[in-house]
C-alpha cells in the first residue's frame, strides 16, 4: 500500500505559479486541501487527488438553509475525493465530537473518503500515553458510532497531537507508532473491511518527516504549514520509499 502525503493549505492563498511547476516525485498518494475558494483552481491536476477541508452533515442535492456551508455534492462536482473532518482547529471553531460523527457519516454516504483527525492536547499528554490513549478513544468511539464497517476503508486516521500542531514540536516516533497501532486496535477491521491507514500530523517538515514517513506503523503524514511552499512539501514527499 502506497503511503499517503496530505498537504492542508489551511486559510492561506497558494502560490498558483508556484504549484503549477510542481510534480510530486514518488509513488505516494498525495492528495491536496486547498481552502473552498481555491478548490476549483487545483481540480483537474492528475498527478494529485483533490481533498476539501471541510464539509457540512447535511446533504441535499437541491440545496437548503445552511448559510456559509459547503455540501459533500457540491464538493464531488469539482472533483473532490477526499474531506478532511475533525481537524483541532474545526474542533476549536465549535465542532463537537457529535458534529464531527455527523459529517463523517454524511461524507461517507454520499461517496467521499474521509480523514478523520484526533488527538490530545498537552495538557492530557502530561498525563501520560495512557491518558492519551483514553482521550482519543473518546474520539474515536464519538466518531465511529454507527459507521458500517463497509465504509471503514474509506477512512484515514490522522493522528494529530494538539500540543504538536503548529509549534514546531513533534511527538517521539516510538509514541505515535504506538498511538497508530493503538487506534487500528480501535478499529477490529474484518478482512472484508479492508485496512485502515493512520498517518502522523503536527510540525511535520522536510527535516523530520523521514522520521516518521519511513516507519512501518505510520501510513503517512498529514501536512500543514511545510505544505504551503511547493519546494518543501515535495521534498516531504521524496522521503517515501
Amino acid at each position: 500500500m502506497k503511503k499517503f502525503i496530505a498537504a492542508n493549505f489551511k486559510m492561506h492563498e497558494p502560490d498558483l505559479r508556484a504549484w503549477a511547476k510542481f510534480k510530486p516525485t514518488s509513488g505516494a498518494e498525495v492528495v491536496m486541501f486547498p481552502s473552498f475558494l481555491h478548490i476549483p483552481l487545483f481540480s483537474g491536476r492528475k498527478d494529485t487527488i483533490l481533498g476539501a477541508q471541510d464539509v457540512f452533515w447535511e446533504n441535499l442535492r437541491s440545496g437548503g438553509a445552511y448559510t456559509g456551508e459547503v455540501s459533500a455534492q457540491m464538493l464531488k462536482n469539482f472533483g473532490v475525493k477526499y474531506a478532511l473532518i475533525g481537524h483541532s482547529e474545526r474542533r476549536a471553531l465549535g465542532d463537537t465530537n457529535e458534529i464531527v460523527g455527523k459529517k463523517l457519516k454524511t461524507a461517507l454516504a454520499s461517496g467521499l473518503k474521509v480523514i478523520l483527525c484526533v488527538g490530545e492536547g498537552e495538557d492530557v499528554r502530561k498525563k501520560g500515553i495512557t491518558s492519551a490513549k483514553n482521550f482519543v478513544r473518546a474520539q474515536m468511539k464519538s466518531a465511529l458510532f454507527g459507521v458500517k464497517k463497509k465504509f471503514l476503508k474509506d477512512i484515514i486516521v490522522a493522528y494529530e497531537p494538539i500540543w504538536a500542531i503548529g509549534t514546531g514540536r513533534t511527538d517521539k516516533p516510538a509514541d505515535a507508532i504506538a498511538m497508530a497501532d493503538f487506534i487500528r486496535s480501535l478499529l477490529s477491521v474484518s478482512p472484508t473491511g479492508g485496512p485502515v491507514r493512520v498517518i502522523y500530523g503536527g510540525s511535520v517538515t522536510a527535516k523530520n518527516a523521514k522520521k516518521f514517513i519511513s516507519q512501518k506503523g505510520i501510513d503517512g503524514a498529514l501536512v500543514g504549514g511545510a505544505s504551503l511552499d511547493p519546494k518543501e512539501f515535495a521534498k516531504i514527499i521524496s522521503s517515501v520509499k
